[in-house]
């Protein structure tokens, strides 16, 4: 779910958004990976999903990223994000920033139980008359 909310909203960036790792060959893209934390307990369930973003935006060298950061930043605040944070993380090889952000969602459904195998009885033993 996190996942597809995430693309969406990235979607208008006209780059690629990818979870975990991108194996593309863009110069620009985007990759996400993201923490899971229950929320909101009660009678010792979570009743939400507090999502940690850690969004990975690689652009290369001598491009400006400043129109390219705050559309970012409105993109993920408008899916439901906190404001991200900002940490530039370039290097020699290219422009690196990450988006450090929070998001909520819905506690899934449990899944039903399939039902038990039906267990064949003890077998009778033989009536020796």
């Amino acid at each position: 779910m996190i996942d597809t909310t995430i693309r969406t909203a990235l979607a208008p960036l006209g780059i690629p958004v990818e979870p975990n790792e991108y194996e593309g060959s863009a110069q620009e893209y985007i990759s996400f990976v993201y923490q899971e934390l229950g929320a909101i307990h009660a009678d010792g369930m979570p009743h939400a999903i507090r999502y940690i973003l850690d969004l990975h935006w690689y652009l290369p060298r001598g491009k400006n990223p400043s129109a390219g950061k705050d559309r970012i930043r409105h993109l993920l605040k408008r899916a439901g994000a906190t404001w991200p944070n900002v940490v530039n993380a370039s290097d020699k090889e290219g422009q690196h920033y990450v988006f450090e952000c929070e998001m909520a969602g819905a506690v899934p459904d449990m899944p039903e139980d399939p039902p038990a195998p039906e267990t064949p009885g003890e077998p009778e033993e033989p009536d020796d008359g």
